[in-house]
C-alpha cells in the first residue's frame, strides 16, 4: 500500500513539472510563431515590391509602342502580375487584421521609422504599456 502510495505522489510530481514545462514553453512558442509570421509578412512585402517595380517595366514596355507580339506578351505579363500582385495584397491585408494589436502598432511604428526610444521619450514610463517594454 506505502508503495503505491509512494508511486502515486510521483506520478503527481511528474505532472505537475509536465504542466510547468508546457507553462514555460507556451510563450517562446508564441514568440517563435509571431517571428515566423513576421519573416513570413516581410517575404510578402517584399515580392510585393518586385512585382511593382516589375510591372512599372512592363508599363515602360507597353509605352513604347512595342509590336504586336511584345505588345500581347507584355500585357498577359502585366495580368498576371496584377493577378499575384491581388493575391498577395489580400493575404497581407489579412495577416494584419489577424495580427493582436500591440504587433499592428509595431509595424506601424516600423514603417514610419519610429523607433521604441523615441516613444519611450515621447511618454511617461510609469503609464507606458507594459507589451512595450518587452520588445
Amino acid at each position: 500500500m506505502a508503495e503505491l502510495e509512494k508511486l502515486i505522489k510521483i506520478k503527481g510530481k511528474e505532472q505537475t513539472n509536465v504542466g510547468e514545462l508546457r507553462a514555460s514553453i507556451a510563450p517562446k512558442e508564441r514568440k517563435i510563431s509571431g517571428m515566423k509570421e513576421r519573416l513570413k509578412r516581410d517575404a510578402q512585402e517584399k515580392r510585393v515590391s518586385e512585382l511593382r517595380r516589375e510591372r512599372a517595366q512592363v508599363q515602360d514596355i507597353l509605352e513604347a509602342e512595342p509590336s504586336p507580339s511584345d505588345e500581347e506578351a507584355a500585357n498577359a505579363r502585366l495580368a498576371a502580375i496584377d493577378e499575384e500582385l491581388a493575391r498577395l495584397e489580400t493575404q497581407l491585408e489579412e495577416s494584419e487584421a489577424a495580427m493582436p494589436l500591440h504587433e499592428r502598432i509595431k509595424e506601424i511604428f516600423k514603417e514610419n521609422g519610429v523607433t521604441l526610444t523615441d516613444v519611450r521619450n515621447m511618454v511617461s514610463f510609469d503609464r507606458f504599456p507594459a507589451f512595450i517594454t518587452e520588445i
